[in-house]
């Protein structure tokens, strides 16, 4: 026997219908001070220097769930006595390798997230260097709806000897460029949803300006389940989709795979998983495969 779901996907788009958006990578980096303002400082012998890795993001944006990242350039040890002191401790990895970071719950805030502090003692005159470079390189980057958000890392300089440029600078390639994010998926990620449900979610469709700021861009998209296509989107700028879904046949208790994927010139996916209410059917019978199969009614915009 078959097990049926039928996906009745009822689109509206609600927008807000901003002339303008705001542009806001998620940066992380070293700071010479928690204000996330200067990106260099400099040292001293037996004179204990902090730094400060911290995450900048829009407020806004879904929650973190992951984070890998490297110092590059990090001094070597035995010449400074350095002290970590977390606000979020890496589960794994030190200055020096790479730090890796989880929130299976979502890491929420912003816009200045403070990582930890890092002490440095130095046992030697001018640590580490002159004009010592030091760059954030993220090497992996996730949100809950398993996205990877537009991002950058910093360069940081111990120091400065005015020869080199010490102001804060990122990747600026992500400026004068299309952005895309999904956000505030409801039901969220996890949730158990039974017969007829909402879901809904924001889109920020924009195209960056040099200076962060951002003009409304279209999109075309579409909505899988379990890899099947249920509907296709499309939109004229930011705003609300929704879409009204049933989970059938289902059978109470099983778990199934939302998929949105959107182009405007820059792609996103977002995946959530549901799980089925035990109110909503009993299990069928396994068949030779397990076979499920999933139809979906025409959307209506």
């Amino acid at each position: 026997m078959k097990m049926k779901l039928m996906f009745a996907a009822i689109l509206s788009l609600v927008t807000a219908a901003p002339a303008l958006g705001v542009c806001t990578p998620t940066v992380v980096g070293l700071y010479g001070e928690p204000q996330a303002i200067l990106c260099s400082i400099d040292s001293d012998i037996y004179t204990t220097t902090s730094v400060y890795l911290i995450l900048t993001r829009d407020w806004q944006s879904p929650p973190l769930e992951s984070l890998a990242l490297d110092l590059v350039g990090w001094p070597g040890d035995g010449e400074a006595i350095v002290t970590t002191v977390w606000e979020h401790a890496p589960v794994s990895g030190a200055p020096g390798s790479t730090m890796t970071w989880s929130w299976p719950e979502g890491l929420s805030g912003g816009p200045v997230l403070l990582l930890g502090r890092i002490d440095v003692f130095p046992l030697i005159q001018d640590w580490p260097g002159e004009n010592w470079f030091v760059r954030t390189e993220i090497q992996s980057i996730q949100d809950v709806y398993q996205q990877t958000p537009p991002h950058a890392g910093l360069e940081f300089v111990f120091n400065c000897a005015g020869s080199v440029d010490c102001n804060c600078v990122w990747d600026l390639s992500l400026y004068n460029a299309p952005d895309l994010e999904l956000a505030g998926f409801s039901p969220g990620p996890g949730d158990v949803v039974s017969g007829s449900f909402e879901l809904s979610f924001h889109v920020r469709s924009l195209l960056c300006d040099n200076y962060g700021g951002g003009e409304q861009l279209p999109y075309t998209g579409s909505v899988l389940v379990n890899d099947e296509l249920v509907a296709e989107l499309a939109g004229d700028e930011s705003g609300i989709e929704q879409l009204t879904l049933s989970t059938g046949d289902l059978p109470g208790g099983s778990s199934f795979t939302v998929r949105v994927l959107l182009d405007n010139g820059a792609s996103t996916e977002a995946q959530l998983e549901y799980t089925v209410g035990t109110s909503t059917g009993v299990p069928d019978p396994p068949t030779a495969n397990d076979a499920r199969s999933f139809s979906a009614i025409k959307a209506l915009y």
